[in-house]
């Protein structure tokens, strides 16, 4: 499985669980289920912590490609209610879409 499909089955496993959300939900969600997988370092090790990390530039930049071709592809739309119709926030738009890109996944 490359990046980009990767990244999209953690998205779509966040987006089952939360389908009304935000962009900034989506990327704090992958950036924590990264960090999770990272590697200990020798001073996380040494004071037996976890420092938070940032996501990468160009994980960043992945998620939102990710989250347009969702768009595009109509399994997301702009918008949770009146009230809030554009981004950032966005709702899963069709189940039936939704489950043609969603594979069973653990993070």
């Amino acid at each position: 499985m490359n990046r980009k499909e990767y990244l999209l089955q953690v998205i779509l496993h966040f987006l089952k669980e939360n389908p009304q959300t935000q962009t900034g939900a989506i990327h704090e969600y992958v950036r924590s289920v990264l960090h999770s997988e990272a590697p200990i370092n020798p001073v996380e090790a040494r004071l037996n912590i976890r420092l938070s990390t940032p996501i990468t530039n160009e994980d960043a930049m992945l998620v939102n490609e990710i989250i347009y071709d969702l768009i595009h592809t109509r399994v997301l739309t702009p918008g949770v209610d009146r009230s809030n119709l554009d981004l950032p926030f966005i709702s899963v738009t069709s189940e039936e879409n939704f489950k043609t890109y969603y594979r069973p996944f653990n993070t």
